[in-house]
């Protein structure tokens, strides 16, 4: 699934079984532009006192979500990049882990 690829788990090509992900940038751009619609058509709903802007808000901002995930480019990967990122993201949450158990 395009929408859960990242480096660390490439989504896997029907047609051919290359390895792909959407840029991190990417997929940021597209939850920010979700979310800040959600809020102006929440503001908008409660400045007019009307549920109506939310739910308008609420379906456009879902279709526009799904629209720019189907139109996100990939980035093309290997198989050995991908076992490294893996790798360095396991090293990652066990270091946070310790250091959140020590802080704690």
């Amino acid at each position: 699934m395009k929408w859960l690829s990242s480096p660390a788990m490439p989504a896997r090509c029907r047609c051919c079984g290359g390895l792909s992900y959407v840029a991190a940038s990417r997929s940021t751009d597209i939850l920010l532009a979700a979310t800040i619609w959600l809020i102006a058509s929440g503001l908008g709903a409660a400045l007019l006192n009307s549920v109506w802007p939310l739910i308008a808000g609420v379906l456009t901002g879902f279709l526009a979500y799904a629209r720019h995930w189907q139109q996100a480019g990939l980035t093309a990967t290997d198989q050995e990049t991908s076992d490294k990122t893996q790798r360095r993201h396991a090293l990652l949450n066990a270091i946070t882990l310790v250091l959140s158990c020590l802080w704690s």
